[in-house]
């Protein structure tokens, strides 16, 4: 299987997804924790913590594009302020 890039944003929810099912699964008032002791010997663990996580570094991360409504008016903004400058 070949590796495929992903949007911070993507891993991010990724990251989120399985840190809720860690979270789940390791809250002894579902009672797994019990159970996965009596079963298999040992009891599951949170191993996503913020210091081995995607952080959060800016407030927009998704991928620019010129179709998008708001990146239309900021391009062509940026294009009116480049052609006034060079006149």
């Amino acid at each position: 299987m070949g590796s495929t890039s992903v949007a911070v944003s993507t891993a991010r929810n990724y990251r989120n997804s399985l840190r809720l099912f860690c979270d789940y699964i390791t809250d002894a008032r579902y009672g797994w924790p019990a159970e996965c002791l009596q079963r298999f010997g040992v009891a599951p663990q949170q191993v996503l913590h913020e210091w081995n996580s995607v952080v959060h570094s800016a407030e927009y991360e998704g991928r620019w594009s010129p179709t998008f409504p708001a990146n239309r008016s900021a391009g062509s903004r940026a294009a009116r302020q480049r052609t006034s400058s060079e006149s």
